[in-house]
């Protein structure tokens, strides 16, 4: 890497090819860092583009990508949709590619076309990409979504709208409408999950639709084991009148079947745990598996004993080359 950060120094254009082909069976992170110095050969390397693109070398597939990554231009983004449409693209490759287009090249690809996707790395990418566009469309898109499918395909669309309410009040607000329309319609349980992380908002209305959506929000979270934000939402609350109304809440959905129920006897905090009249549970400690931690030690201590070993001898070999030092034999 240090002679291709040399070359690239001198910015001569003659010293592309060379740069190129020091790729060759190098490891990823390698031609990612090559990748970042090609930068300096801006147009140099676009003009030799046309020569890169027919090939299908592992490793000059990582460099275009990577490079585009880097410096989306226009005549890079039909190689990127190619390389994903081709059945044979490495999967890692097909899902850097897809990243790229749909980051810089919105109007090349439609993540909606792709929540379907047989690559479940590639479906979960599209419903944030989704997210990352707000806009009623898109929203409608991954309702239902979360509402038609089951296990991964739901989670992925429930993760596109959180991110989606994060960056657009607007999306956050068509949501609540969609939930005050029907508050028990066939979207509910999905927007449960997803108003959750925003219960503050609905504690500071007092109105009849607020307060029955606070307590959808915690059952739903209860019944469902998702009962983090709850609870980092109370550990923060000062305001006693809100507290003892989540409290309201939350008790009639305890039982001994409740799936969030240990979650809450851990990390709530005492006080709120008294109200509830629940009892603490002691919190896990996560502690380094001891035979991970050995083999974690174990080049550590071979390199020390390999310095331990080679000091004696650097010394040893510069003394029989001082003038005058006895031989080798002698010294033995």
């Amino acid at each position: 890497l240090f002679i291709v950060g040399a070359l690239a120094n001198l910015g001569e254009a003659a010293a592309l090819p060379d740069i190129i082909d020091c790729i060759r069976g190098r490891s990823v992170s390698f031609i990612t860092r090559v990748a970042g110095l090609l930068l300096d050969f801006q147009s140099s390397f676009i003009a030799l583009y046309p020569e890169l693109e027919p090939r299908r070398d592992p490793e000059i597939t990582e460099l275009l990508v990577e490079y585009t990554r880097l410096a989306p231009t226009k005549s890079f983004y039909p190689y990127l949709l190619a390389l994903f449409r081709e059945a044979d693209t490495d999967a890692r490759i097909r899902r850097k590619a897809f990243d790229c287009l749909v980051e810089h090249y919105p109007f090349a690809l439609n993540p909606a076309d792709h929540l379907d996707n047989g690559d479940p790395e590639i479906a979960r990418r599209a419903c944030l990409a989704l997210g990352e566009r707000p806009g009623t469309a898109n929203a409608r898109i991954l309702l239902s979504a979360a509402r038609n499918g089951g296990g991964d395909a739901r989670e992925n669309a429930i993760l596109g709208l959180s991110r989606m309410i994060a960056r657009s009040p607007r999306a956050f607000r068509y949501l609540v409408g969609v939930l005050r329309e029907d508050i028990d319609g066939p979207d509910s349980p999905a927007l449960y999950d997803v108003l959750a992380h925003r219960i503050d908002y609905f504690l500071l209305k007092r109105d009849d639709f607020h307060v029955a959506v606070t307590e959808r929000i915690v059952r739903n979270g209860l019944s469902r084991g998702r009962v983090s934000d709850l609870i980092a939402f109370l550990n923060k609350n000062r305001d006693l009148s809100v507290e003892d109304r989540l409290v309201r809440a939350i008790q009639p959905g305890l039982s001994d079947r409740t799936i969030g129920l240990d979650e809450l006897r851990m990390y709530l905090k005492y006080e709120i745990l008294q109200k509830l009249g629940l009892s603490p549970l002691p919190v896990p400690t996560r502690r380094i598996n001891e035979k991970n931690e050995r083999v974690g030690r174990l080049p550590f201590v071979a390199l020390l004993a390999l310095v331990s070993a080679a000091f004696p001898a650097f010394l040893l070999a510069r003394l029989l080359r001082a003038p005058g030092a006895p031989s080798f034999a002698d010294a033995l």
